[in-house]
């Protein structure tokens, strides 16, 4: 139906590399988010660890 819609298929909860095999063998692509890939943190935390990844983005495009 995702595809017939032409929707992104986002799904939650993947806690096992079970699962995330399962969903990453689909047809279509698919996001997915859970504990598999990452814990929860506080608000504070995200923030730094989502700026020290845009940072490591720039350095990796310089480096072409």
């Amino acid at each position: 139906m995702a595809k017939a819609l032409n929707l992104q298929i986002i799904v939650e909860g993947v806690e096992t590399e079970e699962q995330a095999r399962y969903f990453e063998s689909a047809a279509q692509p698919v996001l997915a988010q859970g504990w598999l890939f990452g814990r929860p943190v506080p608000a504070a935390e995200f923030l730094c660890l989502l700026a020290k990844d845009e940072e490591n983005a720039q350095v990796e495009m310089h480096a072409f």
